[in-house]
């Protein structure tokens, strides 16, 4: 039976970079329009804040970015969102805390594994504390009703180039938020589907199902032979289609 759907919803896009998480959370606002629009409601899209950053005051993300600037992209998105919330808003967040958590984690391991230097022991020190600050802020602050992942791109187009460009640095942050998702079982829906088109549209469809007949219900979890249970071997390996359509379901708050 139906149910009378309530708003606001806010939903986390999560990705590593070159994943298409923009495009594909402009797409599904396109989509789920005329679905909002029945109920008199709207949709805000929060960019991404680290090209924000990037483009509004020339400062390095990602890669070449910094403890500084992960905590300042978290806390940009963070006031948008309660802007968001304040005005009885929905919205749908381009990247949110997990996103900044993996690229604090990746910074960390290359510092450590990289030239050692006089000013290597501080850079440490303050990536960790940062990292370890926003792990407290996903306690406090993760209260989202949707939440959806995309995978890493195995190949980046780069305008100009006849081949495509592989990514470690991308591949890696992938690695890292899919640890996260495991050690703070999280119940991220996958969207792998092909195009950005389908993987919009899997989202308005897992959104207005759940809102409208309520959350799927929890899938069981079996121990294997190793003592490791099916949800884990998920996160360790490729997603598949089956596993990906029992993962969708509203976070609680």
């Amino acid at each position: 039976m139906s149910n009378k759907p309530e708003f606001p919803i806010a939903i986390a896009l999560t990705g590593a970079p070159g994943s298409g998480k923009n495009q594909v959370a402009w797409k599904f606002g396109e989509l789920f329009t005329p679905y909002l629009e029945k109920y008199e409601h709207e949709l805000k899209v929060i960019p991404n804040t680290g090209k924000i950053i990037e483009q509004s005051y020339d400062r390095a993300m990602g890669l070449f970015g910094d403890y500084n600037t992960t905590l300042w992209a978290n806390y940009l998105r963070y006031e948008m969102e309660q802007d968001a919330r304040k005005a009885g808003k929905s919205f749908i967040t381009v990247g949110c805390v997990l996103d900044n958590m993996a690229h604090g984690g990746v910074k960390i391991e290359d510092i450590r594994t990289g030239l050692q230097t006089p000013d290597t022991e501080p850079r440490m020190m303050k990536e960790m504390h940062a990292t370890t600050v926003m792990s407290f802020l996903f306690m406090d602050t993760f209260r989202y009703t949707f939440g959806f992942y995309l995978p890493a791109k195995e190949a980046i187009v780069l305008p100009g180039q006849e081949e495509d460009a592989t990514s470690p640095f991308n591949q890696r942050i992938d690695m890292a938020l899919r640890t996260i998702y495991q050690n703070f079982g999280l119940r991220i829906q996958v969207l792998d589907q092909p195009s950005i088109d389908e993987q919009a549209q899997e989202m308005v469809d897992t959104v207005v199902r759940i809102m409208e007949n309520g959350p799927d219900p929890e899938p069981e979890i079996e121990a294997d032979a190793a003592g490791e249970s099916e949800v884990e071997a998920a996160v360790e390996t490729d997603n598949t289609e089956e596993e990906t359509s029992e993962s969708a379901d509203t976070l609680a708050e």
